[in-house]
């Protein structure tokens, strides 16, 4: 075997063993560990683990990636894989200090682990009654698009944008909140949502986005380009009747402004049956799909169409890339196995654990997307309730007399806008309108449709609280005397 790390050897894992049983040697933090490199599709950084003699592991800049080579000296090799980083290393077993003959086992990971800048940005988000957008969240005044989003984040990682989709994801993209979010995970969250990946080789350093589930031709040529080197191959099956759903719904959660009573559902929804059904399909059964568009009364055509392609997302991605789990060996170390890595593969692998040395690809299961925090309409613009009385910010009135003082309130919202024939007057917090009695509590300060501060009050019926109570004991009798007073609550 031929494995280098930094132009450095790597120690043969079998002859190790032999040492450690003839000696009687630990080898619990490397057996089965080395020696190995694994790279995965998507976010996760690719990892691995190596054995190398405490001499030649001096030799190793840490401060800096290095290459990592494997050769098993077949023709298609070897396979060298760039910007390998250390990320720990330890001694296999207990060795004086300074022995250059102890074991080192080092734990590397590639260059996706130094990916650790912030987004800090938040994409087309909705005002809490849907109605429009928050200004600061769109792009030059314009909602972005899916690829946008991606290139302006994948400009925060790389300082270049990303590499192209192959297609067009349905609609606007909407609420995507990256706030003090680490900006490579957010690029593969929103690629998540859309059902693509990112792939990284590193033999080449070079970075593409696939559509998970999409027709394979590199792995279709990589299994017959290396069926001569067959090891094993090991293929599962899914059993449809308890992994497929006879339907599948899609949610798309109303504005905050709309969400009143918690006893009706907070989400508009769209079902679909999944045909052909599985066979035995458990009647009734049904799988549930978040989206990120908010869902309101007029845009059920949008929320069909997007549904459709989150459904034919499902499906492809689960018949194509979950349905037949596998794992295929082949002996040697190739380049070759990177064919498997993308559309309908999860990782590949270099090995050798002192049985042979071999590459390795397999499937796996495609991550769920959930919407960020804060999504749905409910950040930023204040709703405005078809109740509330829109509060002057200017000086607080203080008319006198019997009168108490009240700040004017000179626009009404009512069906749908702000009418200022409809005036009125609201009155301080805790206090109420002389003149008709009600009371208007001024109850949250946000920013309206139009960025202006405003602060709202709301029209309520009242609540009796009790503020102050006392006991008194009078011949023997026990008196209890309340203090009440009215406030005004309601929930919106």
């Amino acid at each position: 075997m031929a494995i280098k790390f930094a132009g450095q050897p790597c120690i043969d894992p079998a002859s190790l063993l032999r040492l450690c049983q003839a000696s009687n040697l630990p080898k619990d933090r490397w057996y089965r560990y080395a020696n190995h490199f694994r790279v995965p599709i998507g976010e996760t950084p690719g990892s691995g683990v190596i054995l190398m003699q405490r001499a030649d592991f001096q030799n190793v800049v840490t401060s800096q990636p290095n290459s990592l080579t494997f050769d098993s000296g077949l023709g298609d090799g070897p396979v060298t894989l760039q910007k390998i980083e250390v990320e720990k290393y330890e001694d296999a077993f207990a060795s004086a200090d300074g022995d250059k003959l102890g074991i080192v086992v080092v734990t590397l990971a590639d260059r996706r682990k130094t990916f650790q800048k912030l987004a800090n940005k938040a994409y087309n988000v909705r005002n809490s009654d849907a109605s429009g957008w928050q200004t600061s969240s769109l792009n030059s005044g314009t909602p972005w698009t899916w690829k946008q989003i991606i290139d302006d984040l994948w400009t925060v990682v790389f300082g270049i944008s990303a590499p192209t989709l192959g297609f067009t994801p349905n609609g606007t993209p909407e609420n995507f909140i990256y706030w003090e979010t680490n900006a490579w995970k957010a690029v593969n969250l929103i690629l998540t949502r859309i059902g693509c990946a990112t792939v990284y080789r590193p033999d080449t350093d070079t970075f593409t986005i696939v559509r998970v589930g999409t027709t394979a031709a590199n792995k279709t040529a990589a299994v017959q380009n290396l069926s001569e080197q067959v090891r094993y191959q090991t293929q599962a099956n899914i059993v449809n009747r308890i992994n497929r759903p006879e339907k599948i719904r899609v949610l798309f959660r109303k504005s905050i402004s709309t969400i009143t009573d918690l006893s009706v559902d907070p989400y508009y929804v769209v079902d679909t049956t999944i045909t052909p059904a599985a066979s035995g399909v458990i009647t009734g059964s049904m799988l549930t799909l978040f989206d990120d568009m908010i869902g309101t009364a007029s845009n059920s055509v949008a929320r069909a169409s997007r549904a459709a392609e989150r459904v034919a997302d499902w499906i492809r991605i689960r018949d194509n890339y979950e349905t037949a789990p596998y794992v295929f060996s082949y002996a040697g170390y190739t380049p070759k196995i990177f064919g498997f890595l993308g559309e309908q593969g999860r990782e590949v692998a270099f090995v050798d654990f002192g049985n042979g040395e071999c590459s390795e690809a397999s499937s796996g299961i495609f991550p769920e997307w959930l919407p960020t925090m804060g999504t749905g309409g409910g950040i930023g613009g204040a709703s405005t309730p078809s109740n509330a009385v829109l509060i002057s910010t200017g000086t607080l009135i203080t008319p006198g007399g019997g009168d108490l003082p009240y700040y004017a309130a000179t626009e009404q919202y009512v069906a749908g806008g702000w009418n200022t024939a409809l005036t009125v007057r609201a009155i301080n917090t805790g206090t109420a309108d002389p003149k008709s009695g009600k009371r208007y509590p001024a109850t949250f300060v946000g920013f309206a449709v139009d960025g202006v501060t405003r602060c709202y009050a709301i029209k309520a019926g009242k609540t009796q609280v009790v503020t102050d109570a006392s006991i008194s004991c009078v011949a023997g009798t026990v008196s209890l005397t309340l203090t009440t007073t009215y406030l005004d609550i309601d929930p919106w």
